[in-house]
């Protein structure tokens, strides 16, 4: 009986042929079984594996500057530390007073770097040691945030009223609101030049993902004034000084671009 049909009996010796036959029947489809499941096993997933490319890039951006930083020294004198530190403090009086309507008022935008007092270094050659009338100096390094670059000239040339006040650098800077739009604007074209990177070598595949490592900085421009003799030259010099240049955000990346092929 073959899949519920009764077979007729047969006059001849065939018994032995139609079991042949049918053990080669089965083994014929088990094998095709067996077979076609070790292909499917081997078989990558539907849309094939993923493959990653890593390329550098970089972007940049440009923007005009809306501040203004301005270091200084203010130096006062004295027969005594205390005499030289009273004479520091009248002139640091007078230099805020002047200050304060070019940070609208914020006086957290003057900042005090460096404060001393003593007996200042003299140098002879040859050596000597005729030093003890030199009186004491009292000396503060400040550096003040304009808010508003457009009033620097103004400034500098209003601090010239403070004595004993020497300039050492004038830099245009940009404000954190402008870092922030032109790191954006500067990521974005890092990113796509990492895109044409990979494109060109893996052609126009879909990609399926992309992560990003960032790397930044910004690079400030080249001071407005900055003196040639060690920060040493009066600001009435530097009063008609003004920076209308630009300055570079650059953003660097490594991108890893994962595609099917």
């Amino acid at each position: 009986m073959i899949n519920g049909v009764k077979m007729p009996k047969q006059a001849s010796n065939n018994g032995p042929v139609y079991a042949v036959a049918l053990i080669i029947c089965v083994l014929i489809v088990t094998l095709g079984v067996v077979f076609g499941m070790s292909r499917t096993s081997t078989t990558q997933p539907q849309g094939g594996a993923l493959s990653s490319i890593a390329v550098s890039a970089s972007g940049t951006a440009k923007g005009i500057p809306s501040m203004a930083q301005v270091d200084l020294y203010i130096n006062a004198t004295g027969n005594t530390t205390a005499a030289a530190t009273a004479n520091l403090s009248s002139k640091l009086i007078a230099f805020n007073k002047t200050v304060y309507p070019y940070v609208n008022g914020n006086m957290s935008l003057v900042k005090t770097n460096y404060y001393n007092v003593g007996k200042p270094p003299i140098y002879y050659y040859p050596s000597s040691n005729t030093t003890s009338n030199v009186p004491y100096q009292a000396q503060v390094q400040v550096s003040v945030t304009l808010p508003q670059i457009s009033k620097l000239n103004g400034f500098l040339f209003n601090i010239t009223n403070v004595t004993g006040l020497q300039v050492q650098d004038v830099s245009a800077t940009l404000s954190d609101a402008q870092v922030s739009q032109l790191r954006q604007q500067a990521l974005q074209s890092a990113l796509t030049n990492a895109t044409n990177q990979a494109t060109s070598v893996i052609g126009n595949v879909a990609i399926v993902n992309t992560t990003i490592s960032v790397g930044s900085y910004y690079a400030v421009p080249f001071p407005i004034y900055a003196s040639a003799n060690g920060g040493s030259v009066s600001p009435a010099k530097a009063g008609s000084l003004y920076y209308n240049g630009t300055t570079s955000v650059f953003e660097s990346i490594q991108a890893t671009f994962y595609y099917r092929k």
